[in-house]
C-alpha cells in the first residue's frame, strides 16, 4: 500500500462544486500506480472524521499530520480511484526528486526478496508503508520499531561517511562541509 498528502481544492457536494482548502493524508489500497508529486487528480475517497492515536511507543502519526497541516486521513481503495487531469502543480524540482526516490525503491524491489526489500526501503528511504502488517507487528513487539524511523542517527552516519569520502579526495574543509550539507539536505527532503 502507498500513501501521500493530497491538497484539496474543490469538493463535489451533491451536484455542486464547492471551493475548499485543506490537506488529506490519502492511504491507497495497493500501489499508487502512475500518480506522481504535483499531479492534479479527481476522485472519490473516504474521509475519516478523526485521527486515532497509535500504540504506546509508536510515532504519533495524528500529531505529525496535524503539524504538517493535514486535516484528516482518507482512504482510496486503489490508485484508479484517483484520475490525473493532466495538469500539474507543486514545487519545481520536487517532482524529479520523488521520481528518483521511486526509481530507488524499484531498484531495491528488483534486487531483494519482498520482505527484505520492505525493510531496506523503510530504513533508507523512509517508506514505512512498505512494511507488511506482520513485519510492523514483529518490530513493535520486539521493541525495535524505532530503528526503522529515519532519525538524526541516520543523517549523522551519512554525513560522517560523506565527510570521509570527500576528505579523501583532498577537498578543503569548507568545500567538504558545503558538499556534506548539500547531501544531508538532499537526503532530508528525499526521505521526508
Amino acid at each position: 500500500t502507498g500513501g501521500f498528502v493530497l491538497a484539496v481544492t474543490e469538493l463535489l457536494d451533491g451536484e455542486n462544486w464547492r471551493s475548499l482548502r485543506g490537506r488529506l493524508w490519502i492511504s491507497v489500497g495497493g500501489d499508487c500506480g502512475d500518480l506522481q508529486y504535483g499531479d492534479i487528480v479527481e476522485g472519490t475517497v473516504s474521509v475519516h472524521r478523526g485521527m486515532l492515536p497509535g500504540n504506546k511507543g509508536e510515532p504519533d502519526l495524528p500529531r505529525r499530520l496535524r503539524r504538517s497541516g493535514v486535516a484528516a486521513p482518507a482512504w482510496a481503495p486503489a490508485a484508479s480511484a484517483l484520475t490525473p487531469s493532466g495538469e500539474r502543480r507543486g514545487v519545481p524540482g520536487l517532482r524529479a526528486l520523488y521520481a528518483f526516490k521511486r526509481r530507488c525503491a524499484e531498484s531495491v524491489d528488483n534486487a531483494l526478496p519482498p520482505d527484505r526489500a520492505a525493510i531496506v526501503k523503510c530504513l533508507i528511504l523512509g517508506e514505512a508503508h512498505a512494511l507488511s502488517e506482520e513485519q510492523f507487528r514483529r518490530f513493535r513487539e520486539t521493541g525495535t520499531l524505532h530503528f526503522l524511523a529515519i532519525s538524526g542517527q541516520h543523517v549523522s552516519m551519512i554525513a560522517f561517511f560523506c565527510w570521509g569520502v570527500l576528505a579523501g579526495f583532498g577537498l578543503g574543509r569548507r568545500a567538504t562541509a558545503g558538499a556534506v550539507l548539500g547531501v544531508v539536505l538532499f537526503y532530508s527532503v528525499l526521505t521526508g
